[in-house]
């Protein structure tokens, strides 16, 4: 009974977030190619510097986002439910930029790049909806990194870009791993 009332609930939030003219036949078709994982406390989903090839949809639970620094471990960010990471990954197969790591039990839909290309074979329409929901949220971020980094840039001494790196990451600009 959990695992339908939960595919609902991810269906729903599925159809909000893909592009609008998705309909639910395809929506249905990216559930059935997405793995349904349950992630403990403390377990990383993507690590940076190593090879991604897969797309991770939050249903339930909490993310958290890190860098490499010099220091140890930055948390720059926080992933909530009904959010994508590893776009990029998906996209072209290469290392995380950041380590994503599960807060508190999460319930997360993955699909990995050959999923993705049975899904492009089969259900070509739902395929197209997930990748231009992608590109337009990696627009999105695009946009909004290069508007940040026009106001910081407009502000910050030359020899300050440590500072002004670690603002663009908070503000989201890092959050694609």
């Amino acid at each position: 009974m959990e695992r339908t009332n939960t595919r609902e609930l991810v269906h729903q939030a599925l159809a909000e977030r893909l592009v609008p003219s998705a309909p639910d036949a395809d929506v249905d078709a990216l559930l059935d190619y997405m793995e349904d994982v349950r992630i403990a406390a403390g377990e990383a989903i993507l690590t940076a510097g190593e090879e991604n090839a897969s797309l991770w949809y939050l249903a339930l639970g909490r993310l958290e986002v890190e860098v490499p620094a010099k220091a140890g471990p930055l948390v720059v960010a926080e992933i909530l439910p009904h959010h994508w990471v590893g776009e990029v990954g998906l996209l072209d197969g290469g290392a995380a930029s950041a380590t994503v790591r599960v807060c508190e039990p999460s319930r997360i839909f993955r699909i990995d790049r050959m999923a993705l290309e049975s899904l492009r074979e089969r259900a070509p329409g739902a395929a197209m909806a997930l990748v231009h929901t992608l590109s337009l949220d990696l627009v999105d971020r695009i946009r909004g990194s290069n508007e940040l980094l026009r106001r910081e840039l407009g502000r910050e001494e030359p020899g300050d870009w440590h500072a002004l790196a670690l603002r663009w990451v908070l503000a989201g600009g890092g959050q694609g791993p």
